[in-house]
């Protein structure tokens, strides 16, 4: 539920939405967000990234990387967040990375070096980056 959740509510943000400064608060319980309920946000956010079947896979040195294409729009979409169509599930996925690197926070899981650069469109990218 936390993935489906976190996922469709960070598709609906707006583009004005996404630009104010970010704060969290879970069902259930009365704490203002002050910093804590935002970082175990994502925190918890990347330590379930691997639960969304089929999307995201993990490298041999341990970092996650998503899979091709054909592979995530054949997974199940009862395992996609909520989300019915692939590049929107990678949007919400982008947009938490985007908010966590805005606030100073961390996901909770490594992405692969390579990955991140060409998200980036880093175009200075060198061997040890890529292996």
């Amino acid at each position: 539920k936390f993935m489906t959740t976190a996922l469709t509510s960070l598709q609906n943000m707006s583009q004005q939405d996404l630009r104010r400064y970010f704060t969290v608060h879970f069902e259930d319980e009365v704490a203002e967000d002050h910093g804590g309920p935002r970082r175990d946000f994502f925190g918890s956010f990347g330590a379930n990234l691997l639960e969304i079947a089929g999307l995201w896979k993990r490298l041999d040195k341990g970092a996650l990387v998503p899979v091709a294409d054909v592979i995530a729009e054949g997974s199940p979409k009862e395992a996609r967040g909520g989300l019915e169509d692939v590049p929107s599930l990678y949007q919400a996925c982008g947009r938490v990375c985007g908010l966590a690197a805005k606030m100073g926070d961390v996901i909770g899981e490594e992405l692969a070096g390579f990955f991140l650069h060409q998200v980036a469109r880093d175009d200075v990218v060198g061997l040890e980056e890529l292996q």
